[in-house]
Parts: structure tokens; sequence; C-alpha cells
């Protein structure tokens, strides 16, 4: 009986400066077919193979006892090697968002809008255009806001970045000047300070009433003692 053995591989061109790392755990899979009965699953890999011939270095880098752990150290590996920000790696991915854990399973598991593993899975590269029903009607979201589960720490995400770049950026609704005149207005109507009968009743509870007063050492300001740690002490313009 074929032992089932995962691993991991380097394969490179050292004249070309191209290489790929990859990882191999199908069934029955085994390190000594490297580069005899496996050539890499990937499309180009394939190609550059085609245009450049077989590769000089080939390498079985690490084993493993379980599909997972062969997973889980591919995409360490391509991590800390940051290949798709380096033209030497034909790596098309670096498998950052990448769980088996999440892939849901199961007949036509891709039209399954509403499990977990497949919410998870089709955000892998970023939120796409999502809609949600809600009785006879049809509720769409824009493309650009980020959803799902605790999606405002998934910072890494396309679809936040997009997100934080219009509100941080002048496309911001909030910069408009007839959106801030609306605001403005709803404040200037509903803060009670506006209001006539409560401002005479906060000018009676205060009148009478007699503050602490303090000299302050910087400006020799005989004030009240409440605005000093707006005013005066460390703040105060006239300390050297």
């Amino acid at each position: 009986m074929i032992k089932h053995t995962p691993y991991t591989y380097l394969i490179g061109w050292p004249s070309l400066n191209k290489w790929y790392y990859g990882v191999r755990y199908a069934k029955n899979c085994r390190p000594d077919d490297l580069w005899i009965s496996y050539k890499t699953s990937s499309k180009l890999v394939k190609k550059f193979v085609i245009e450049y011939g077989d590769p000089t270095i080939v390498e079985v880098r690490k084993t493993f006892q379980s599909v997972l752990e062969a997973q889980q150290w591919e995409s360490k590996v391509l991590k800390r090697l940051q290949v798709t920000k380096s033209t030497m790696w034909l790596n098309a991915h670096d498998s950052r968002a990448f769980d088996p854990t999440t892939v849901p399973r199961g007949d036509n598991h891709w039209t399954k809008q509403n499990t977990l593993a497949a919410s998870k899975w089709r955000k892998r590269d970023g939120w796409k255009h999502a809609s949600k029903k809600v009785g006879q009607h049809e509720k769409k979201h824009d493309s650009s806001m980020p959803r799902g589960d605790n999606h405002w720490t998934a910072k890494d995400t396309d679809a936040a970045k997009r997100h934080r770049s219009r509100m941080h950026g002048l496309e911001n609704p909030n910069y408009l000047d007839h959106v801030k005149e609306k605001k403005s207005k709803s404040l200037r109507e509903n803060n009670p300070v506006f209001n006539e009968e409560v401002r005479k009743k906060i000018s009676a509870s205060l009148l009478g009433r007699k503050r602490p007063r303090k000299t302050f050492e910087h400006c020799k300001k005989d004030v009240a003692d409440s605005i000093n740690t707006k005013f005066h002490g460390y703040k105060c313009k006239n300390k050297i």
C-alpha cells in the first residue's frame, strides 16, 4: 500500500532567476513522484516549461503527516517570501485567505449563499456585489461596503480598503456642502441650548453661584478654577 505523504517543494531556473514554491497533497502522493509523474498543477509553470524547458532545481522542502499541515505551511512560506510582490516567483497568489475548513461541501455548494462556509469562501478576495431578500422585496447593497461578521476589522480586503478610501477622501458624502448644511440645520433645530426656555433655565441655575477662583502662575490672572485645564496651566499662552 502506497503511503500518502503530503509535501512542499521548490523548483527553479537559476539562470533565469525564476522560482516556484508549491504543495502536493493529492491521493497517494509521495515525495519521489516530484517531476516524474507530477509536474505541478500551475498553468503558469506549465507555460514557462514549454518556453524555457524543465527546471534545473527540483527539491522536496518538507513532508507532513496531514493535508492541512501542508497547506498551512505553504501559505506561511509564501507570505514570508512575498511572492506576489516579486517578479522572480511564478506563484500567482500567496494563499493568504485559504483555509480548507471553510470550503463549502455538498452538491452545487456555490449556490448555497446562506452557509457560513460559502460566505467565508466567497470573501477570500474581497466582498462582491450582494443582495439580500427582505420579504417580497430585494434590498441591494453597495459593493464597496464590507459585509460579514466583524467586517470592520478585515482591513486586508480590497472592499474594506475601497470603503476606507471613500470615507477618508473627497468622495465622502459628509464633505458635500448640502449634506453639511442639512446636518448643521438639524443640530440647530434639535439642540436644546438654542431653545430660549432652556437657556433661561440654565441662566437661572447659574445665577448667584460662586465658583472657586485661582490666580495662575504664568499669566497672573484671577479666573475660575474650572477653566484651568482648557486655557491655563501647561496650556497657558504666557508659559515660557
